[in-house]
């Protein structure tokens, strides 16, 4: 039952936890290189809903994480024609990014512009094109949608405790973070009016138009921030249309266009900025716009409807923001009016005890001089009756009588001056006791929100050092793995390459043999040959001689010696020849074993520079690592002595 001293701590744990966020806002804001220096860029971080193990929607199949992520990359390119113009992807791969990562990219980034990019879905053939801007949920449909996109922290590790303090069910929480976003609102409805001007009259998309709801992936951003619902993958057209290259061009085009044109309205003085990109790259073949131009008055007249109509939404939603607002200023006021009004009852109470006591003491004083002055009279009396009988011991006896009253007199004054004085050092005592206390116990307050800060701040420092540590040793595993597999692949082909070496050695060695086979037989038949001529020529000399005379003879043997030096000839040119190709091939193997052995050396050196790359890496990340927690526990300690300077926070044993 929500009571009324329920609903004060509901609000007061509101009010609470605004209050942390806007000193949060504060910390930061002295921490942002914006406020020391101007940029020479335009920032613009893209970031691409979904990723990794979270594929986002699964509308007719088509995958968000997917579809989102080609849009941003091709907004980027886009973009990053523009020379001034700096573009930071919270995620340019298929790879998760945790919620709360996304913003810490653009703050650290000190970004202009953050654009996130989603696709949506629903039970019926919905579709249309739609930007939001952070704010109190409209309607329950917007709510739904948020909830939706918020679900992804349910991925996150240890979501339970980074995301304790929020409620997106909670009006209290999604005002304390539209508290911290409400400087950038109206930029941020400027650019997602831009948007939604492009999606409705270059790509002829259904207008969902501009809204508010409570996105964490916005609230953790400190700068104008938007997220676009690009379309709807439930629907069979919209969803092919946006699973397609055409369709992602157009939207990455229409986007970058968006995003160009707001930044020539805030920057006007910029030479170049503001350029819009060609209606022919944002919508396609100009013939689709010359059919379309005579439809454009029309709908733009019904967009300065739709325009007022979001105004309209917006103004009142920013004036139950205010409402909201007041009623927490007001609801602190009376909490502190009562707090006064209870502490001026309780010194109201204080000062009339003590009137009380002061008014007893007098009382009690009165009765004893009353009393004293009658035993006063009394003695008087019988002095008087004794008078005559001793006048000299009567006079005698008075007198002592009246130095023993004054001294009793004197001695009543002084113990009721002392008693006086006791009462009023035991009040005095009492009151600077519980000044002294009430002290110690502000000061044990602050202390103890000093120390659950920094503890705050070192475990997320530790987490921080933990988790780049972890992503440092992934990235070594992964590099080793990687180097492993190369060296297995490297081992493989040397295989592969000595085992064809092999089989060309026994194919050389074949060739060699066949080739020596049909030179040996060759020679055989030469020599069968010379043999067959030189009987044959035997023969004939033998013929001859018998036939003709001596000279015919000599000549015949003459011509038969001349055959065999030149067959002797051809046969060693041919051994020769030989002795050369195998002394090539011997060449050839060589340089072969020493190309492989440089090869390897070379291989070796490689692997060696990227062990020593790597380490060099680590260690950067660790120094670094060191180095930015040296470096805030140094601010910290300057903004503790500081404070400690200006009285903030009570000096050790300073009372």
């Amino acid at each position: 039952m929500n009571t009324p001293k329920n609903l004060i701590k509901m609000k007061w744990k509101s009010f609470s936890f605004i209050s942390f966020f806007v000193v949060v806002f504060i910390i930061l804001s002295f921490d942002n290189p914006q406020f020391s220096q101007e940029k020479d860029q335009f920032v613009v971080v893209l970031d691409a809903g979904h990723g990794g193990h979270d594929p986002g929607n699964l509308g007719n199949g088509y995958l968000e994480k997917n579809i989102a992520l080609n849009i941003v990359l091709r907004v980027g390119a886009l973009l990053k024609q523009n020379s001034d113009i700096k573009v930071v992807y919270t995620r340019d791969d298929d790879t998760f990014v945790d919620l709360y990562v996304r913003g810490e990219i653009a703050n650290k980034a000190d970004a202009d512009l953050f654009v996130s990019v989603h696709c949506d879905s629903h039970t019926s053939d919905a579709h249309g094109a739609g930007t939001f801007v952070l704010g109190l949920h409209a309607n329950e449909q917007n709510f739904e949608i948020a909830k939706k996109e918020n679900s992804v922290i349910y991925l996150e590790d240890n979501y339970e405790t980074r995301y304790a303090d929020y409620d997106i069910n909670s009006p209290e929480s999604v005002i304390g973070l539209t508290i911290m976003q409400e400087e950038f609102l109206d930029q941020s409805i400027l650019l997602a009016k831009s948007m939604q001007d492009n999606f409705t009259g270059k790509l002829k998309r259904k207008d969902r138009e501009v809204k508010q709801a409570g996105f964490i992936v916005l609230h953790q951003t400190f700068m104008p921030s938007i997220l676009i619902e690009t379309g709807f993958l439930t629907n069979k057209e919209e969803g092919a249309y946006l699973n397609s290259q055409k369709g992602q061009y157009e939207m990455g085009a229409a986007i970058a266009d968006a995003i160009l044109r707001y930044r020539g309205n805030v920057q006007p003085d910029i030479a170049g900025v503001g350029t819009p990109v060609s209606p022919t790259t944002i919508a396609g073949p100009s013939s689709v716009e010359m059919e379309a131009e005579a439809e454009t008055e029309k709908e733009r007249l019904a967009e300065e409807v739709k325009v007022a109509e979001a105004a309209e939404v917006a103004v009142k939603e920013k004036e139950a923001i205010e409402a909201k607002k007041r009623e927490l200023a007001e609801l602190e006021g009376k909490r502190r009016e009562a707090e006064e009004a209870k502490k001026a009852q309780e010194e109201l109470a204080e000062k009339n005890r003590i009137a009380e006591a002061e008014k007893k003491a007098k009382e009690e004083l009165a009765e004893k001089e009353r009393l004293a002055e009658e035993a006063k009279i009394a003695e008087a009396a019988e002095v008087a009756k004794r008078e005559k009988e001793a006048e000299e011991a009567k006079i005698a006896e008075e007198a002592v009588a009246a130095k023993k009253e004054k001294e009793a007199e004197e001695t009543k004054k002084r113990e009721l001056a002392e008693l006086e004085g006791k009462r009023r050092e035991a009040e005095e005592a009492k009151k600077a006791q519980e000044e002294l206390a009430e002290k110690n116990r502000i000061a044990e307050a602050e202390k103890k929100a000093k120390e659950e800060l920094a503890e705050k701040e070192r475990l997320a420092e530790e987490a921080k050092i933990a988790e780049a540590a972890e992503v440092a040793k992934r990235e070594k595993e992964a590099e080793e793995a990687k180097i492993a597999e190369e060296a297995v692949a490297a081992k493989k082909e040397k295989e592969a390459e000595e085992t064809k070496k092999r089989e060309l050695a026994e194919l050389e060695g074949k060739r060699r043999e066949a080739e020596e086979a049909k030179k040996a037989q060759e020679e055989l038949a030469e020599k069968k040959r010379i043999a067959e001529a030189e009987k044959k020529a035997k023969e004939e000399l033998a013929e001859k001689e018998r036939l003709a005379d001596e000279a015919k003879i000599a000549e015949a043997a003459e011509v038969a010696k001349r055959e065999k030096e030149a067959e002797e000839a051809k046969i060693a040119e041919e051994a020769e020849a030989a002795k050369k190709e195998k002394e090539a091939e011997e060449t050839k193997k060589r340089e072969l074993a020493e190309l492989e052995r440089k090869q390897r050396e070379a291989e070796d050196a490689k692997k060696a520079q990227e062990e020593l790359a790597e380490k060099d890496r680590i260690a950067e990340a660790e120094k670094k690592a060191k180095e930015e927690l040296a470096e805030k526990e140094h601010r910290a300690e300057q903004a503790k002595n500081t404070e400690v300077e200006k009285g903030a926070i009570p000096k050790v044993n300073q009372k």
